[in-house]
Formats: structure tokens, sequence, C-alpha cells
């Protein structure tokens, strides 16, 4: 930016400059005139906002015990980059109570910038299933002192807001253990930037049915929801754009139907439409 001279004062400051000697050996003063040359200092720190949401389930509630969260990344030597999300609440969670559109706030916080490389969940013993109101115990398969660990691959650059979703597959996360009857709690998670991903939507007829809905690549599933019986509509949040395969499967039913060539745009809803399941 040129500076003006319009300005008197600079005329007769440029003047007093001018009839100092600037002697060998001396080192000249500099003046800094602000206004003239401004410096953009970019913060170090980045803003990260983390919150969890739920697919969901063909049960009552899902209670799980999260006792700890926390992020890897590279912007960070402390702790071996690791970094506990400020003002999470270590508690018992209904994470059923985080769908259409609810969600629990993990993390609203200062973050530096860097490549996050992993997310560590740490889940306790008090977790339990509630399905046809009868609640039953799960066990903790990742009962280990590190907790559950998931690769990311997610870049926070200097002075930017970054919004995450964590969603929690409830009906991936709840297995059986063999034919002994116990059930098991192993955490289905997928961290995703709703502007970066996009999402499938629609509806399935006849109502009165839950209905379990797949997104697959490969046949291997990436991502659920449900249809519930009491509206049949369903969404499925945070793809990466591409071409899917959705399946469909009824509950009280061993009948499945696909559904294929789905197109997913990245930052936009593809719709569906109404599947009608006897069609």
């Amino acid at each position: 930016m040129k500076c003006s001279n319009h300005y008197p004062f600079m005329n007769k400051f440029k003047k007093v400059l001018n009839s100092f000697l600037i002697l060998p050996g001396i080192l000249p003063i500099v003046f800094l005139v602000q206004g003239c040359t401004q410096a953009e200092d970019i913060p170090a720190n980045s803003r990260l906002k983390l919150a969890l949401v739920d697919s969901p389930a063909d049960y009552e509630a899902v209670n799980v015990d999260i006792q700890e969260i926390s992020l890897k990344t590279t912007g960070t030597e402390e702790n071996n980059g690791w970094i506990n999300l400020e003002g999470f609440l270590p508690g018992i969670y209904n994470i059923l109570e985080f769908t259409g559109g609810r969600e629990l706030l993990l993390a609203d916080m200062d973050f530096p910038a860097g490549s996050i490389t992993q997310l560590k969940m740490k889940i306790g013993k008090n977790n339990s299933l509630i399905m046809n109101g009868h609640t039953s115990y799960l066990l903790n398969a990742n009962d280990t002192e590190s907790g559950l660990l998931m690769n990311v691959d997610v870049d926070i650059r200097p002075g930017t807001s970054n919004s995450f979703k964590l969603d929690f597959d409830a009906s991936r996360s709840v297995t059986g253990l063999g034919n002994t009857g116990q059930m098991l709690i192993k955490p289905v998670l997928r961290l995703f930037s709703e502007e970066n991903t996009g999402s499938i939507i629609g509806k399935v007829l006849p109502a009165g049915h839950n209905v379990l809905i797949s997104v697959l690549v490969n046949n291997k599933i990436i991502a659920s929801s449900y249809a519930n019986k009491e509206v049949s509509t369903f969404m499925v949040a945070g793809l990466d754009a591409g071409i899917y395969r959705v399946s469909m499967v009824i509950s009280d039913d061993i009948e499945q139907i696909f559904v294929d060539n789905i197109k997913v745009v990245k930052g936009r809803t593809t719709d569906m439409g109404t599947i009608n399941w006897y069609d």
C-alpha cells in the first residue's frame, strides 16, 4: 500500500529526517508509520467444533458409558500429539437421542493447525440396551486402557473454523457374543464434515415396519440408518461423493431388496423417492 503525501506533517517529517547526518557505523533509525505497512498475522490456532450424532436403530435405548474422547494431531508435540476434547462431560448417554437433527456437542474449542490422524474413545463398563421393554447389560468389547482407536485423515488449516460430526452407528455397534446370549457394545464410528460430503434420503412403503437401510461399496457396508415404522423416512449422511448400492431389510423379515447406482454429490442431498417394498 502506498503512503499518501497529502498531509502537511509528512512533508515536515521528511525535511526533519533529511536534516540528520547518518554517520558511518551508526545504524539508521527506521520509522514505522502505521497504515503504510501492515503485517497480517495468521493465528496459529483454528477453531474446532465436534458433535456426536447417531444413525437410528431398532432399539428403544442404547446407553453408552463414554468416559473420554481425544484427538491425535501433528499440530503439537505435547502428550505425543493427543488432545482431550475440552468441555466434554463423561457420562452415560443414550445415543439414540441424537438423531433427526439433535446432536451432542463434544467440543467447541481452539485447536492447533495440523493433520488429525486418530480419534480415541474410552468406554466404561456401565452400558445397556433397552429393547421391547427389556434392559440388557452390554459388555464392552473394547475394554482396554487405550480405548477404541479410529484412524482419520483431517487437515486443520491455520485460522479456520472447522465443524465435524461423529456418527455413532447404533445398529452396527451392538452385536451378540456367539450363542451365549450376551450382548456386546463395539462402537462403529464415522467422522465427517457435512460441507465435504453428501446425503441420501428416501421413504419406504408400506408403513408400519422398521427397515434397516445400508449403504454399500463393493458389498461392504459403510453406513446405515433406519426407516422408522411411524414415519417410514430415512436419511444417511456423511457420504463421500460417488456411486452407491443401497440395501433395505425389514426387521421382522428375511427378504432384502437393493437399489443400485445411487449417486451422491458433495454438499447435496440425493432423494431416492418412495420405494414400495412389494412392487
